[in-house]
């Protein structure tokens, strides 16, 4: 029976794969149990792979199966060598997935880390923001501050002035009543001279009406006498 060999390149993931399932990592390919003869000159990612010569059915033209054997004895000629490799790859696996999850670790914490710089960057703008606006109001404020204190400096001189007004005013009205005052008091002076004046006129006017008034009395008296003693004459 005719032996048909295949060459399969192999990729670094299928060589690790191979490295974790025991596989020596050899640079040459797998011998079979029939010690076929191994082609040193192959290149370091080729395999032979040889299909086994017991097999229960015969080889088609058209379709060829292969089986790739584990490694020989002839490789490990020292079983506690194999074991302590296999404990090797083990730990190397370990290794890295511990090393993974430390990377996953490391990567979430960094994305956490992340965050929260984005989230006090974003505060941190906030606050800047806040700070600017009340910058621009302090500014503000002193501007009315200073625009109040020079309309307050100028109503207090305002005011001043309305005092010193008012004080004239004041000592005016003062004045005024006093003149006013002694005014009312010469001219009550002087109408109680005119009453009093006028008093004495009066008396004087009803004296002489008195007199007048008795004189016209004894004047009539006298006419009557003459007239009755003229008439006791003519009786007579």
């Amino acid at each position: 029976m005719q032996r048909h060999e295949q060459v399969i390149q192999l990729s670094d993931h299928v060589k690790n794969k191979l490295k974790s399932y025991g596989y020596s990592p050899i640079s040459a390919s797998l011998i079979n149990k029939s010690d076929e003869r191994i082609d040193s000159n192959d290149d370091n990612n080729s395999v032979f792979l040889s299909p086994p010569e017991t097999a229960n059915r015969e080889r088609s033209d058209i379709c060829t199966t292969y089986e790739m054997t584990q490694p020989s004895g002839l490789l490990f000629t020292d079983k506690k060598i194999s074991n302590n490799g296999n404990v090797s790859v083990l730990q190397e696996n370990y290794r890295k997935q511990k090393e993974c999850q430390e990377c996953i670790r490391r990567y979430h914490k960094l994305l956490f880390e992340r965050q929260q710089s984005i989230r006090l960057y974003e505060e941190n703008k906030k606050l800047n923001e806040q700070l600017r606006l009340s910058v621009l109001l302090n500014h503000q404020y002193k501007e009315d501050i200073q625009q109040l204190k020079y309309y307050l400096r100028k109503m207090n001189s305002h005011l001043c002035d309305y005092q010193i007004n008012f004080n004239q005013l004041q000592q005016k009205i003062v004045s005024q009543k006093t003149i006013n005052l002694k005014i009312n008091e010469e001219k009550k002076v002087e109408i109680d001279d005119d009453e009093q004046d006028m008093t004495i006129d009066h008396l004087k006017r009803l004296q002489y009406e008195i007199q007048m008034y008795n004189r016209l009395v004894a004047a009539k008296q006298e006419q009557e006498e003459k007239r009755l003693q003229n008439q006791i004459g003519f009786f007579l």
